[in-house]
């Protein structure tokens, strides 16, 4: 620290962080290190804080109520708190059971239509009734219309999801929102009467965790391969949140964790692995990882 006026704050703000309890650490430089003070995480983290599924789905029920209205008075209180919250949420050492269930998700503010679509989409489902829209399918990148009995909704890397047996396809299918390209209309007809039933076992939690890679274009698509990767502790975090309820295989080891996830499309998996940078390593097979060595040199190609 070079300006005295500089030493001064920095001593005011040691004091600051002393008088709450946080424990500051000196260590003198070396050979293995540069020196300077240092903050130890388990000097001021508070505790993991595991939630009860009963607690996960009130606090759903509170996010997705507030979010519908964007003038509530609770709701920037309301994902402040979420927000606290998801950091500490199913630890990946925890086995996985009904306390660790995937029922809130934090994500961008939705656009105007989506909050109009999914608040029609959310009254449709509880009252059963068959719903319409025209949608922008990415996999043939056109716009069709559908007719949908939809069976429920979800909230997943900050995009809304419709779960509903698609009556063209005849099959259950997923529908992202902000590729609803329409306002959804839902049939007026027979008012106070159901127009379906949902399926005999339903459960909506089966499709929280489904990522893109890990399903293929079509039912009967085969899996290419169980791909190893290596988060260091860096970055598990933000990787512990999008897996919460994936169907991988996390083992930790020293400085981070190794997981086994089996992969049915690379692309969506390289556009994933990509925000980590260096943080994550594929360990293998060698044909993810040359494949994610020559997508980062495209884009530096592409930028330079």
């Amino acid at each position: 620290v070079r300006s005295s006026a500089a030493r001064r704050r920095f001593a005011r703000d040691k004091e600051v962080l002393k008088s709450l309890g946080i424990s500051i650490e000196y260590v003198p430089r070396n050979s293995l290190d540069t020196g300077g003070y240092y903050i130890r995480r388990e000097s001021f983290a508070h505790p993991a804080i595991h939630l009860t599924a009963e607690h996960r789905r009130l606090l759903a029920c509170l996010h997705t109520t507030a979010a519908l209205e964007s003038n509530s008075p609770v709701l920037g209180p309301l994902l402040s708190a979420l927000q606290k919250l998801r950091f500490d949420d199913t630890p990946y050492d925890v086995p996985r059971t009904d306390d660790h269930l995937p029922v809130f998700k934090l994500g961008a503010d939705e656009q105007p239509s989506v909050r109009a679509n999914l608040a029609a989409l959310i009254n449709a489902a509880r009252a059963c009734k068959i719903v319409t829209f025209y949608y922008h399918s990415m996999h043939r990148d056109d716009v069709g219309r559908r007719a949908v009995e939809p069976y429920g909704t979800f909230l997943r890397e900050g995009k809304w999801y419709l779960v509903g047996r698609c009556t063209v396809k005849q099959a259950i299918r997923l529908f992202r929102l902000d590729r609803i390209m329409t306002q959804v209309q839902v049939n007026r007809g027979n008012p106070g009467r159901a127009d379906f039933k949902r399926p005999r076992g339903f459960r909506l939690k089966k499709y929280l965790g489904v990522l893109p890679w890990e399903k293929g274009p079509k039912p009967e698509t085969k899996k290419l391969y169980d791909a190893k990767i290596t988060f260091d502790d860096e970055v598990w975090w933000m990787a512990r949140e999008s897996l919460a309820a994936s169907t991988c295989r996390v083992s930790a080891k020293t400085g981070g964790v190794v997981v086994s996830m089996p992969v049915y499309r690379e692309e969506p998996l390289i556009r994933w692995l990509l925000k980590f940078g260096p943080h994550a390593v594929v360990t293998s097979p060698k044909r993810l990882r040359n494949l994610l060595i020559d997508t980062v040199k495209k884009i530096r190609q592409r930028h330079t």
